[in-house]
């Protein structure tokens, strides 16, 4: 399945929670210039990005397709919400998941959705989705059903990456699964 077959697919929930698929073209590329800018001057680019993927040309690199990148902007048309899904070249069935939320809507129901439908969309290409996590973030997985199964020594300059796993079955029984299910 394609990540326009994706979009097509979820089409109604990601016009709901205001998120698209980021294609690559003048103006969605002038949105991810944008939010480099924004990442850099707040600190969340260190946070979020190894130093190799902080210049921009590799930055929006990272989001060509076959990443598949959903995108959601604030009132203002800056990126607020972030989710990618990278192709993982050890195993065809599997992605590297990452998230970035801006620090206005972390924590809120409409961020919990957004990410709720991304994963729904990712399963519905891959089987596994990977993540390389600082400790300090483990939890915020956890809570997705992403189970600890790794470290990667030295990968942040101030300690070690621990990698994340998360499959359709981990995150159906997850609270955030079972919370937005129960709702609707």
């Amino acid at each position: 399945m394609e990540a326009t077959q994706i979009a097509q697919l979820y089409r109604g929930e990601l016009q709901r929670l205001n998120l698209f698929l980021y294609t690559p073209g003048e103006q969605a590329d002038l949105k991810l210039v944008k939010w480099w800018a924004d990442l850099n001057k707040s600190g969340d680019i260190a946070e979020i990005f190894h130093k190799q993927n902080r210049p921009l040309s590799t930055f929006i690199r990272i989001f060509q397709p076959p990443t598949i990148t959903f995108i959601s902007l604030n009132e203002e048309g800056e990126v607020n919400f972030a989710m990618w899904f990278s192709h993982c070249d050890m195993a065809k069935p599997a992605a590297f998941s990452a998230i970035w939320a801006d620090e206005s809507i972390r924590s809120t129901r409409d961020l919990f959705k957004r990410e709720l439908i991304c994963h729904l969309a990712a399963f519905a290409v891959k089987k596994h989705l990977f993540a390389v996590t600082r400790l300090k973030r483990v939890k915020l997985y956890e809570k997705t059903g992403y189970q600890t199964v790794g470290f990667f020594p030295g990968f942040y300059p101030d300690q070690d990456g621990i990698l994340m796993h998360l499959n359709l079955q981990l995150f159906q029984q997850s609270k955030i699964y079972k919370m937005f299910v129960k709702e609707n």
